[in-house]
């Protein structure tokens, strides 16, 4: 009998034949494909496997999507083949777990010491959570013994902070302690507060409101893709913590990993923290605590606030900035192509006129009884037009009826939860880019409606009129900012929005230039803030 661990700790199964090989492949039922070098790695692969079980289970013995499950859950790539993904889980569970061989003597005492030294950084991580949450972040920067305070020289201060980092990177605690990216965070964060409190702490002026609130009672909540149930939030996502932030307030949508269907905080499925059943859940509710509102589940809960920088915040900005302007591009090209059709006709609701596409081949299902042609059996358009004239049957004709009635309702049911995802977005996108009346042009018609309801102004009119008259509502907002349309910036500032486009341009242009002919009160100060459109090409004079 070969002895196979010997020659592959000898490195001699490099020499063994190729027909050998592909018999000990077939005897475990492993894949024989490839070369001598890819079966002989294949090989060794499996004899590795058998030091590293998985729940009782030899790693290289794993089907394909059991592979690649046990490969995500440990927050590595599932990008390649079945040998990729088995190399990099069993080079993780070699640096992650111990062999489930007996380890030595020689290597017994040391397991000790590593052991103890994991637990000590894991008791500072969950002190650092603690602290954070209470905003003591000298009190951080002091966890080693060495006190730190907002006086501290910077140096000292730093030497602190690198030697918490270096018990707290996310790369050595974070297999063992789950929240060592919540706690690096912290960290970062305490020592920029810290070192330099004027850049972290300053409050923001007319721009957005900093949400700070305790995290007491609350939990991330699990959400789950509408269409395959597959939870929201997996590691092999690379989503960032703060992301979560984001989905429940409404600001950003996801696509699933698995089905790849993009869906937002209003179509996902939220899950209880207590009863894991779901409940109905509107972005108005993130800083409330509630309940699932099932009889037998009582217990309120609030939702996890993460913190996030004030980089990811400007580069969210940025990017609802982007969205928005291309979902209402979009929009405006629906609208379009549907009062096109309209003038036009539709021809899926004339039941004559899908008889004859049936007819002429342009259709495959029978209008009347839904059964399709396309198979063998109806070769041409004559059979088709002879099914036509058969096709009397009262009963499959209700049936088909029925089935095209719940399909339509279907579309319908999807159309409203994207409608009414895309707008709690564009409202929640208005909220954190700072309710401006220049940012209006972000809202939709109904929640511009809203806005006047709420001012006492009159509902009625077109998306400009609605615009102009929240803009005048709200005066001393005249500085223009990024706009979709040249009618939403025309009226928010109290210009005629008609026109040709060279009009409203020229509008804009007379009331910028008009501003600046204003003779300044003293030196780079104004009566009235002009409307700057092209900063760069601004003409100074002399």
């Amino acid at each position: 009998m070969t002895d196979w661990l010997k020659l592959v700790q000898t490195g001699q199964i490099k020499k063994v034949p190729q027909a050998q090989l592909k018999q000990y492949l077939r005897e475990h039922k492993l894949s024989q494909v490839g070369d001598a070098a890819d079966q002989a790695a294949r090989i060794t692969r499996h004899l590795e496997g058998f030091n590293h079980l998985i729940d009782g289970v030899n790693p290289a013995e794993m089907k394909l999507p059991l592979l690649r499950k046990e490969v995500a859950k440990r927050g590595l790539s599932v990008i390649g083949n079945q040998d990729e993904m088995l190399t990099l889980l069993l080079e993780h569970l070699k640096r992650t777990a111990p062999a489930t061989a007996p380890a030595s003597a020689a290597t017994a005492p040391t397991a000790r010491p590593n052991s103890t030294t994991q637990q000590h950084s894991i008791a500072i991580a969950k002190e650092v959570l603690r602290l954070g949450e209470m905003g003591e972040h000298t009190a951080i920067l002091s966890l080693l013994g060495e006190t730190i305070a907002t006086h501290t020289d910077i140096a000292q201060t730093r030497k602190a902070f690198l030697k918490l980092s270096l018990l707290l990177h996310p790369d050595k605690l974070g297999s063992s302690f789950e929240g060592a990216t919540r706690a690096f965070q912290a960290l970062v964060f305490a020592f920029e507060t810290v070192t330099r409190p004027e850049t972290v702490e300053a409050p923001l002026t007319n721009k957005t409101t900093t949400i700070a609130r305790s995290n007491a009672g609350c939990y991330r909540t699990k959400v789950k893709c509408p269409r395959c149930k597959v939870e929201w939030g997996a590691p092999v996502e690379g989503n960032p913590d703060y992301f979560y932030n984001f989905l429940m307030m409404g600001l950003k949508s996801f696509t699933c990993s698995t089905c790849l269907l993009e869906f937002g905080c209003m179509a996902g499925l939220h899950l209880c923290p207590h009863c894991h059943c779901p409940f109905d859940y509107h972005p108005k509710r993130y800083h409330e605590k509630v309940t699932c509102g099932r009889p037998n589940c009582k217990e309120p809960f609030g939702f996890w606030l993460y913190h996030v920088s004030e980089r990811a915040l400007g580069a969210l900005r940025e990017e609802i900035k982007s969205t928005q302007a291309a979902r209402l591009r979009t929009q405006e090209a629906k609208r379009r192509r549907a009062a096109s059709a309209q003038k036009r006709g539709n021809v899926n609701e004339d039941p004559l006129a899908q008889e004859r596409l049936f007819i002429l081949g342009l259709r495959d299902h029978c209008p009347r009884c839904g059964e399709s042609m396309s198979m063998e059996g109806y070769p041409d358009e004559e059979a088709q037009q002879l099914h036509l004239l058969q096709c009397t049957d009262p009963t499959k004709a209700a049936a088909h009826k029925k089935r095209v009635a719940v399909a339509a309702d279907l579309v319908a049911a999807r159309a409203h939860t994207a409608d009414l995802q895309s707008e709690v977005a564009s409202g929640a996108a208005w909220e954190f880019l700072g309710g401006q009346a220049t940012q209006l042009w972000l809202l939709s018609e109904s929640l511009l409606r809203d806005q006047c309801e709420v001012a006492g102004l009159s509902t009625s009119g077109t998306k400009e009129e609605l615009i102009a008259r929240i803009a005048h509502n709200r005066k001393g907002q005249k500085q223009l900012g990024p706009t979709l349309t040249l009618k939403a910036v025309c009226a928010a500032h109290g210009l005629p929005a008609t026109g040709t486009r060279k009009d409203m341009l020229r509008r804009l242009e007379d009331a910028q230039f008009s501003a600046w002919e204003t003779p300044p009160l003293a030196v780079g100060q104004s009566e009235h803030p002009a409307i700057d459109l092209h900063p760069s090409k601004r003409v100074r004079s002399a």
